[in-house]
């Protein structure tokens, strides 16, 4: 049961995730309708992209009902993005977190925080990178979504809370051949709602194919 301390953070998160989601949404509209001329006419490298990356996952010491450290976790995430244009790319993500695992009333409990977001990518450096090659594209990415989290109890049960969730993540693409790459990235994902003691960091590096 939240307090109502947790439940004013809580509740006021909630509400930025759902604006953020309604500007990612507004954003996605006229990017997508501004750049579809210049995708027709951009060739060389295929505009959709499916990727998957291994995600070392931190908490940001958000987790408020834990008593003491909090061990790290290791995840997996995958994405399906399509360019637009040389500045902007849609994306779409999932991402799962295993192993965060904190004392909670006296006893070890363990935690995985599931996410899937809509959102878009940035790529502020185009006209650079395109004029050395496009070997390495830096990007800034926003997306926002939903979390569920289930933690499994010392008594063999388990408890299970969802709520909105934000995305914010810089990176880079390395892009080795024209469909094949390498991505990095750090991200803080902010979950809302019953989900909001579940806040964490990750670095991932990962793989895409464009099609």
């Amino acid at each position: 049961m939240m307090t109502p301390l947790r439940s004013m953070h809580a509740d006021q998160s909630s509400h930025t995730v759902r604006s953020l989601l309604l500007l990612i949404a507004t954003l996605l509209l006229g990017l997508a309708a501004a750049g579809s001329a210049q995708a027709e006419d951009d060739e060389e490298r295929p505009p959709g992209s499916v990727g998957i990356a291994y995600v070392y996952a931190f908490e940001d010491t958000s987790f408020t009902r834990a008593q003491g450290s909090v061990d790290n976790a290791h995840g997996v995430s995958f994405w399906l993005d399509y360019r637009v244009n040389d500045f902007f790319a849609t994306s779409v993500r999932a991402e799962y977190a295993n192993g965060f695992q904190y004392a909670f009333m006296g006893e070890d409990v363990r935690s995985e925080v599931y996410t899937g977001t809509l959102g878009g990518k940035v790529y502020p450096l185009a006209t650079v990178t395109d004029a050395i090659g496009d070997l390495f594209e830096p990007f800034i990415e926003l997306g926002g979504g939903f979390a569920w989290v289930q933690t499994d109890l010392p008594d063999g049960g388990d408890t299970k809370e969802a709520g909105f969730v934000g995305r914010f993540s810089g990176g880079v693409d390395v892009n080795i051949t024209d469909t094949i790459g390498l991505v990095g990235a750090v991200t803080y994902v902010l979950p809302t709602g019953e989900a909001y003691d579940y806040r964490y960091y990750s670095v991932s590096t990962g793989v895409q194919y464009r099609f």
